[in-house]
């Protein structure tokens, strides 16, 4: 997961710059005021009880039988396999993903751009949903959501995740399994998990999200097509395949209009593993910077290249668990919470390195590198160094899987 380089605001202060620019600031103070105290007393909210829906084995129909924006548009990106890797990148924005961030909006903690101005109405996004939906924020998901939150911590990347295990409202309908990972972030509990997402299934339908949804999708048609303009000009999924030496059956990117941060995951699906990126933009609304922009898709996209093997060599990374401590302060203030959460930071900021030395040369790999440095990722040049024997050798290492064991050797000097 990486943050915008730009500062991120919670919801609180995000609301406060809202309403100073917008006609609506006492409802905006009172979704203020709500987000500070409702966090607070929800875990005493006895909640409706709702049906447990049962657990699904796998996507049970074709992609494009579901009615869902992201994965037709997935249906025909992977139709033909021998599509180069430039036709594989899916670039598509998600009611789903959207009505999770609303209900964490919701829910007390929603992060903001640092500047939201007012002339053009794709930047209206924020406010909108802010307005539209804080009647709502007493619903019974709305107080699900945060209870896991407060109990569980789950939030940050566990909310796309989960978005993507369900088809769009109004149905949202399960599609895939809940993983390990997202039963994981809750303890354990799917069943859990199931039920939120038919609590969050009656939010949409409650709160009339098609119609907010409706009201702005010609906005995130814009954001999109912006997109598609900037990563034209690059190739993404070519270099990351190239770099680790394993094919992904595509690149998803996600534009988000509601958060400033990025997050990174996968779709393991029958017919292939996809690499998923859920980015919020530096600054939503203006023409996407690049760099911000190819940053983002390749910190994110590189999660689903590199966060595997950390669970292919369990015992070999607990080996090193105690390296955690001398930078926990610093890992937990940016979410990244377990000494394997760390891990997979450093060692896929570490072949970011590599790459932009590769494509950009190193005075902004050395850049990249000593920003990493500076927000306490205290290991990454150990590891960007040991790699270049993995890109000395691909013939013994052709894919990064094979190298990953050596590569963690370079932090016995820490132990």
């Amino acid at each position: 997961m990486a943050r915008s380089r730009r500062a991120a605001r919670p919801l609180q202060a995000g609301v406060r710059k809202i309403a100073e620019k917008t006609r609506f600031p006492a409802l905006l103070a009172l979704v203020l005021v709500a987000a500070m105290v409702l966090p607070a007393c929800r875990l005493s909210v006895q909640l409706p009880s709702v049906d447990t829906p049962q657990a699904v084995d796998g996507r049970g129909r074709p992609l494009a039988d579901y009615e869902d924006r992201l994965l037709r548009k997935l249906a025909r990106a992977v139709a033909d396999p021998s599509l180069p890797p430039a036709e594989r990148v899916v670039v598509s924005a998600s009611p789903k993903v959207e009505l999770v961030f609303i209900a964490a909006g919701l829910a007390g903690d929603w992060y903001f751009t640092s500047r939201v101005p007012s002339n053009d109405p794709r930047l209206s996004l924020q406010r909108s949903a802010a307005a539209h939906f804080a009647s709502h924020q007493t619903h019974h998901a709305v107080s699900a959501l945060a209870g896991l939150r407060l109990r569980h911590g789950f939030w940050y990347d566990a909310l796309p995740h989960l978005a993507l295990s369900f088809s769009d409202p109004p149905s949202f309908e399960q599609v895939y399994p809940i993983s390990a990972y997202l039963a994981g972030r809750a303890r354990g509990d799917g069943a859990v998990l199931r039920e939120l997402g038919v609590r969050l299934r009656d939010l949409a339908l409650e709160a009339g999200f098609a119609t907010w949804w409706e009201l702005h999708e010609t906005d995130y048609q814009a954001i999109e097509d912006d997109w598609r303009a900037v990563i034209a000009a690059a190739d993404p999924l070519g270099n990351l395949e190239a770099y680790f030496g394993r094919r992904l059956g595509a690149l998803v990117i996600i534009p988000s209009g509601l958060v400033a941060c990025g997050f990174g995951g996968s779709i393991d699906d029958p017919e292939g593993t996809w690499a998923v990126a859920c980015i919020g933009p530096a600054d939503p609304g203006s023409p996407p910077d690049a760099d911000f922009l190819e940053f983002m898709i390749y910190h994110e996209g590189g999660h689903s290249f590199v966060n595997p093997l950390a669970d292919d060599h369990a015992d070999l990374v607990s080996r090193y668990q105690k390296l955690y401590e001398p930078i926990s302060t610093e890992m937990g203030a940016q979410a990244y919470s377990t000494w394997t959460i760390a891990l997979n930071e450093h060692v896929l900021r570490a072949c970011h390195a590599r790459i932009c030395l590769a494509t950009k040369g190193e005075t902004e790999a050395e850049e990249m590198l000593a920003a990493d440095e500076a927000r306490g990722f205290r290991y990454v040049r150990t590891l960007f160094e040991k790699l270049a024997e993995y890109e000395a050798d691909r013939d013994t290492y052709p894919e990064f899987g094979c190298f990953y064991p050596q590569l963690l050797s370079a932090l016995d000097r820490y132990l």
